[in-house]
C-alpha cells in the first residue's frame, strides 16, 4: 500500500454485479422491484460482507461494486450472493426473478473514499459482460490464486476479446453455468473441420427425362469433398432422404449434426444443365455463397471432374472466408473449434504480423480445449518454426523450444499423425539443422499417409536443401497433384519453386514462384528463390529489382545471416544460391 495525493494505492479484489433485465422488472413492477432490491443491498451490505470481509464501494439502481481485502473470500461470497438472491425471488413468478451476473478482478488499485480507480476496474466490468444469468465470471489473474477444491467448478472460457481492450484475456467462469450462458461451453464442439450435407439438386422440369442428374451431380460433389481433407460431408445415403422434401437447412443442422448444407436445382437443354447452388450455413440458415454454372452432360456422366472441381474450391474458399470472418468478429469462447482451425491455420500463413499473432491466440485456444487431439499442437510447433523464419521473433531459443514442446505434445497425442509427424521434420529442418532425421520422419508421415500433401511438400524442400533436384521437384509436384485446392497454395507453389531452383530448373522455378507471389507478395523465401532463378537466366536488372523488394521487407537480411540459419548451408546447392544473392546485391 502507498499514499498518493488523493488516497492510496492497494492490491484490491472487487466484484462488479448486475441485474439482467433491470429496466424490464420497473416497468413491470417498479415499486415492488425497488423495495426488493433494496432489501437485498440491505441483507448484502449488514449480513453478507462482514463476514467475507468485503464493502460496498458503489450502489447503483441496478448494481453493486464491491470491495474485498482476499480473492478466495470475493468468490466465495460471490458464490454465496447467488444463493442469497434466490431466496429474494421466493413467492415471485418467474417472469420478475432476478438474475445476478457477475464479474470479478484482482488488481493494485488507487483508492480514495469514494470510489475505486485503474484499469482493472474496467476489466471487472467487461468480465461481468461474459456474463449469463446467475453466472460469475472472473480474469485469469484471479484463476492462479484460486486453489483447486473438489467443491468449486470452474470452466476456462479461452481468450476473450472485451469491448475498449486492445488485447483479449483469458476468463474463466466460477460456478456452476445459468440458464442461459453467455459463453456455452457445453456446446462447443471437438471437431476441428466443418461438416457439410449436399442435398441432391432439384429440377426445374416436370416431364421426368432427367431425374436422376441432381443425384449425380451430388454424388460427384460428395465424393470430390471426400479427397479433401478440409471438411466432412455427410454420406449421400443420409442425404437422398431428403430429396424432394418440404426441409429447412436447421432441420439438417438438428438432424444431420452439420454446420453448411448444399443444394439447388437444375435444368438440362440437350446436352447442358445449368446448375444453381446456395452454400447454407445451416444453424443460421444464412447463404454463404451461390452460384450458376453450366455444365455438359457427358461430362457430369462419365465423372469428368474439372467442373466439379471448380464447385468444390469455389465453396472451399467461401467457407474458408466465412469462418475466418467469424474468427475476426466473434470473441474466441464463441467459435466452434474448427472455426478457430480454419482462421488459425489460414492467419498462420498471413504477410501480416497482427494476423500472425492472432494465428497463435487461435491455435492455441484450439489446443487447450481438445487436448487430445494432434492437429492443433503440430500447428502451433508450426507457427513457432515460421515465427523465426519470417524474422519476427523476439526470442529465437524459447520460439526453438515451444515448436519441439508442441511437437512432442502432438506425436504424444498421436504417434502416427502424419501432419505431426512431417511439422517435426520440419522443426528438425530449420530449428535443430539435424536433416537426417528430418529425413526419417518424413518417411514416416508418407508411411503413416501416402495422400498427406503436407508430408509430400516438406520431404520435397528437404531434399532440395540436400541439392536432390530431381527428388524434391517430384515430391512437391505430388504433393500439388494431392491438394489441387488448397487455400494455402502459395505456400505450396513457394516450395516447388524452391525444388526446381535445386533442380537447376531455373524457367520452371521463376514460373513457380511468379505464381506463389501473385497470392502472397511479401513471402521473402519465394522472392529469394525468384532473385536466384533470374540471375541464373541472365535478367541482371530483374534479379536487382527483386532484391532491393526483398529488402524492403526484410531491412536486416544479410546473406551470412541467411547462411547461418539456412537448412542448405552445408551442401554445395547452399553455397551456390549465397553466390547468387551477394551477386544480386545483397549485402553478406
Amino acid at each position: 500500500m502507498s499514499d498518493g495525493e488523493d488516497g492510496y494505492r492497494a492490491v484490491r479484489t472487487l466484484l462488479f454485479m448486475d441485474v439482467m433485465e433491470y429496466t424490464r422488472l420497473l416497468v413491470e413492477d417498479e415499486r415492488g422491484t425497488i423495495s426488493r432490491w433494496r432489501g437485498f443491498v440491505d441483507y448484502v451490505e449488514n449480513a453478507v460482507l462482514p463476514r467475507y470481509s468485503g464493502r460496498i464501494v458503489h450502489s447503483l439502481g441496478d448494481g453493486l461494486l464491491l470491495d474485498f481485502d482476499d480473492v478466495r473470500m470475493g468468490v466465495e461470497a460471490a458464490l454465496f450472493l447467488q444463493q442469497v438472491i434466490a431466496g429474494f425471488n421466493q413467492g415471485h413468478p418467474e417472469s420478475s426473478h432476478f438474475f445476478l451476473r457477475m464479474g470479478m478482478e484482482v488488481s493494485t488499485f488507487e483508492v480514495d473514499g469514494r470510489d475505486v480507480y485503474g484499469r482493472g476496474a474496467m476489466l471487472g466490468a467487461r468480465l461481468m459482460s461474459m456474463a449469463g444469468p446467475g453466472e460469475c465470471v472472473v480474469s485469469g489473474t484471479i484463476h492462479k490464486q484460486l486453489a483447486p477444491t473438489e467443491d468449486l467448478e470452474i470452466a476456462d472460457l479461452g481468450l476473450c476479446y472485451l469491448k475498449h481492450l486492445a488485447t483479449p484475456v483469458r476468463a474463466y467462469r466460477v460456478g456452476p453455468p445459468g440458464a442461459k450462458p453467455v459463453v456455452d461451453v457445453s456446446r462447443l464442439s471437438s471437431r476441428l473441420v466443418p461438416s457439410i450435407a449436399v442435398v441432391p439438386f432439384e429440377t426445374r422440369q416436370r416431364d421426368g427425362s432427367s431425374l436422376a442428374v441432381g443425384d449425380i451431380v451430388a454424388e460427384e460433389i460428395i465424393y470430390a469433398i471426400s479427397r479433401t481433407r478440409q471438411m466432412d460431408v455427410i454420406s449421400r445415403l443420409s442425404t437422398r432422404v431428403f430429396r424432394n422434401t418440404d426441409w429447412t437447412p436447421r432441420d439438417l443442422a438438428e438432424q444431420l449434426n452439420v454446420d453448411y448444407v448444399l443444394a439447388g436445382q437444375y435444368r438440362t437443354d440437350g446436352d447442358t444443365i445449368t446448375l444453381e447452388s446456395e452454400l447454407v450455413e445451416a444453424g443460421a440458415e444464412r447463404v454463404v455463397w451461390a452460384q450458376r454454372l453450366e455444365l455438359r452432360m457427358q461430362d457430369v456422366l462419365q465423372g469428368d471432374g474439372e467442373a466439379i472441381g471448380r464447385i468444390v474450391a469455389d465453396l472451399s474458399n467461401s467457407i474458408l472466408s466465412h469462418e475466418l470472418m467469424r474468427a475476426r468478429t466473434f470473441p474466441l469462447p464463441n467459435l466452434q473449434s474448427y472455426s478457430l482451425l480454419l482462421a488459425g491455420v489460414n492467419l498462420l500463413h498471413s504477410p501480416s504480423l497482427e494476423d500472425f499473432m492472432r494465428a497463435h491466440e487461435m491455435l492455441e485456444t484450439v489446443a487447450k480445449r481438445v487436448t487430445r487431439q494432434s492437429v492443433p499442437r503440430a500447428w502451433l510447433a508450426k507457427w513457432h518454426v515460421m515465427r523465426t523464419h519470417q524474422g519476427w521473433s523476439t526470442d529465437v531459443d524459447e520460439d526453438s523450444r515451444m515448436a519441439r514442446e508442441n511437437c512432442k505434445q502432438a506425436l504424444d497425442s498421436d504417434p502416427t499423425s502424419s501432419l505431426a509427424l512431417a511439422i517435426d521434420g520440419l522443426v528438425h529442418t530449420h530449428v535443430l539443422h539435424d536433416l537426417d532425421t528430418a529425413y526419417d520422419r518424413y518417411q514416416e508421415a508418407v508411411h503413416s499417409n501416402p495422400n498427406d500433401p503436407i508430408a509430400w511438400l516438406l520431404k520435397g524442400a528437404l531434399h532440395a536443401f540436400r541439392d536432390e533436384g530431381d527428388l524434391a521437384v517430384g515430391h512437391t509436384q505430388r504433393a500439388l497433384s494431392l491438394s489441387p485446392l488448397d487455400p494455402h497454395r502459395y505456400y505450396f507453389e513457394s516450395l516447388a519453386a524452391t525444388a526446381f531452383l535445386a533442380a537447376r530448373r531455373y524457367d520452371m522455378s521463376l514460373v513457380f514462384a511468379q505464381r506463389s507471389l501473385r497470392n502472397n507478395p511479401a513471402h521473402t523465401s519465394t522472392l529469394r528463390a525468384k532473385l536466384i532463378s533470374e540471375l541464373n537466366l541472365g535478367y541482371e536488372r530483374r534479379a536487382a529489382r527483386t532484391a532491393e523488394e526483398l529488402l524492403r521487407l526484410e531491412p536486416g537480411f544479410t546473406v551470412s545471416g541467411w547462411k547461418q540459419r539456412s537448412p542448405s548451408a552445408a551442401f554445395p546447392i547452399g553455397s551456390e544460391w549465397a553466390d547468387a544473392l551477394k551477386g544480386a546485391g545483397l549485402p553478406d
